[in-house]
């Protein structure tokens, strides 16, 4: 027995010593694999982030890349400070993450949807005691329509972004000073809405008694061990919404893009808060995306229960094959997985946090000025794309399609995230429209200056090939599409209305331009012959050239009106109205008045004057397109004295 217990233990030993080996050996391997694997994915970061930052003449850029609750790439790249020479640290740098915030204040939302003391489908106005929504289209906006940017608001820049502590003001003075129209039945087209997103932080606000800003701290970044991040501004010492100094000493320099050049700019003031105030570090989101992507939890904390993290991921209004939102963030099919991100941008910041829930990936770029603000969110594709890898499922087919076929899509859109009611309006009419035509490849090409094709993949879905993004028509009664969502599913294109065509516009202005000449030219003309003895003729005529002064003083004002709104690019929001507005809109009403006085001058013109029969034709084709401009300038709000 003694003999026999002996050889056992030797042969334990034995085999424990060759299995110990072994694992040793499998381990070293595995080791040397992930080792090499990462720094493979550090080598190809690498050539992403130098190519990107020549082409798009970037600040700095901080990378975080996360595979469940492994950090595998924390990066930084570039200048936190150009003139100082300071490299940026990912672990220490916060960049302005911009409308990722918007991820938070939703996570904080669904925090109290756990708690009951919330409810989805209650009417926000149920949490508002200062001020309420007023009704519109006999339906409530839901908390599940703030969740999916689905509130029908029409969008609002109005003091969002400050540039002066002392335009600061409290979220919820903003929030009631800067209420946006109504403008489409809430749950029923997504638009992207700033002030719906802010509109919930105040809910959180005003539910849990604490301010928004302590509260994201209480809730999430304390318990996530998130040390360097903050909704928090800089601010004089004694605001209860100022950075510490510790976080303020971190904030990497903010630069805006000029031709050839950045310069550094101030911090951008954000008043609606839970819409895009967070300062973060790389490392600080790499936590954050881990929480998400274990279902509530990282490490030993737990910010949402796994029920509540599965809800978060899943959309509210399903059944649309393109991007859209789920409960606080955007989804997409990219390689055959759905995705959780967002993306967010300042006036001189841009960031992408972009995970793969099923095979638990996280990336996160940012950056803190580039001459291209949608720079981190191509690269965040690209490198999700990349740590996807071989486990791609492939494209959708794709299915035939004919000339006939594209008939109902053709047409001109234009996006529901824009101003419908304020002199802001006239934006719109330099941008936010798009075309829809047949390819030469019977697809659709779809998009503005730059469109992409896009080949049907379903009833009234279309993907690119190239960007792999889908967007989704819906029809009318009579078969023809009325709207469609783009492609980031951020905002819902509708065909555009005839009142407030862009091209309309255009031509009015050209028409208006070539009949003003005209009347130069045949007032040049007149220079040398005798003075009408009629009255009535030598009022028209002064009447007419009068007009066409002021008209060509106008149209030299609307090019000086598009010149210094791209000056100031992104920054027209500190500077609004500009001089140019102001010029534009004293113009148009001295112009309104002109027209009248030519409408009133028609029955003259037939019945009183001795126009030859040129003449009064021209006076009325004159009139016409004079008063076809105005009608143009009240469709897009540029007659009155209100800037806004």
């Amino acid at each position: 027995m003694t003999i026999q217990r002996s050889t056992r233990s030797i042969a334990a030993v034995i085999v424990s010593l060759f299995l110990g080996q072994a694992l040793a050996h499998a381990q070293t391997h595995s080791n040397a694999q992930a080792i090499e694997q990462n720094q493979e994915l550090e080598a190809f970061i690498d050539g992403m982030v130098t190519a990107n930052r020549e082409q798009h003449n970037m600040a700095g850029v901080a990378i975080s890349v996360v595979q469940g609750d492994k950090l595998l790439v924390l990066k930084g790249y570039g200048y936190a400070d150009i003139e100082k020479r300071e490299r940026v640290d990912p672990a220490h740098h916060m960049f302005r993450v911009g409308s990722i915030t918007k991820t938070f204040t939703f996570t904080l939302l669904m925090q109290l949807v756990e708690e009951g003391r919330v409810a989805l489908d209650a009417d926000v106005n149920d949490y508002l005691t200062k001020f309420k929504i007023p009704p519109a289209f006999g339906k409530p906006i839901l908390i599940r329509d703030l969740l999916t940017h689905r509130p029908g608001f029409e969008e609002s820049y109005r003091d969002l972004f400050v540039n002066a502590p002392e335009k600061f003001m409290p979220l919820e003075q903003w929030l009631m000073n800067n209420m946006p129209a109504r403008v489409f039945p809430p749950g029923e087209k997504t638009s992207y809405s700033n002030y719906g997103a802010a509109l919930a932080g105040y809910i959180v606000q005003e539910i849990s008694g604490t301010l928004y800003e302590d509260y994201l701290e209480e809730k999430i970044l304390v318990p996530l061990g998130m040390k360097l991040t903050t909704a928090k501004q800089i601010l004089p010492p004694e605001s209860e919404q100022s950075m510490s100094q510790e976080q303020v000493e971190n904030v990497a320099t903010v630069y805006g893009a000029n031709p050839g050049y950045l310069s550094p700019e101030d911090f951008e003031l954000i008043v609606g808060a839970p819409a895009g105030s967070i300062s973060s570090t790389a490392l600080d989101i790499a936590r954050y995306m881990s929480a998400h992507l274990g279902n509530g939890a990282f490490e030993e904390a737990r910010i949402i229960q796994p029920e509540t993290a599965a809800l978060m991921q899943s959309r509210p209004y399903p059944g649309r094959p393109a991007a859209d939102y789920a409960h606080g963030f955007r989804t997409v099919n990219m390689e055959g997985y759905d995705t959780f991100e967002h993306g967010g941008a300042t006036a001189t910041s841009y960031s992408s946090m972009v995970m793969v829930p099923d095979l638990g990936i996280g990336v996160f770029v940012t950056t803190n000025g580039a001459d291209y603000g949608l720079a981190p969110q191509v690269m965040a594709r690209q490198l999700a794309r990349k740590l996807i890898g071989d486990r791609s499922k492939g494209e959708p087919d794709y299915i035939d399609f004919s000339a006939k076929d594209a008939a109902p899509f053709i047409g001109r859109y234009m996006t529901t995230r824009r101003i419908y009611e304020g002199r802001l309006k006239i934006l719109s009419a330099f941008s936010g429209a798009d075309t829809v035509s047949l390819s030469p490849n019977n697809g659709l090409l779809i998009g503005g200056a730059a469109p992409n094709e896009y080949f049907p993949i379903g009833d009234q879905a279309f993907r690119s090939p190239k960007t792999g993004e889908v967007v989704a028509f819906v029809l009318g009664e009579d078969g023809n599409a009325i709207r469609y969502t783009v492609g980031y599913g951020h905002t819902t294109m509708d065909r555009m209305p005839a009142d407030t065509n862009p091209q309309a516009l255009y031509l009015a202005i050209a028409l208006a331009a070539v009949l003003s000449l005209t009347q130069f030219a045949a007032a040049w003309r007149r220079r040398s012959e005798p003075k009408p003895a009629e009255i009535w003729t030598v009022r028209l005529y002064r009447l007419q050239l009068f007009s066409a002064t002021s008209m060509t003083l106008l149209l030299l004002t609307m090019v000086f009106f598009v010149a210094e709104l791209s000056a100031y690019g992104n920054s027209v929001i500190f500077a609004w109205p500009i001089t140019s507005v102001s010029l534009l809109i004293a113009f148009v009403i001295l112009q309104l008045f002109f027209t009248i006085a030519l409408l009133t001058g028609l029955w003259p013109s037939l019945s009183k004057s001795r126009f030859p029969v040129w003449g009064k034709i021209h006076y009325g084709v004159l009139t016409a397109v004079f008063a076809n401009l105005m009608l143009q300038f009240h469709n897009w709000n540029m007659i009155g004295f209100n800037y806004w």
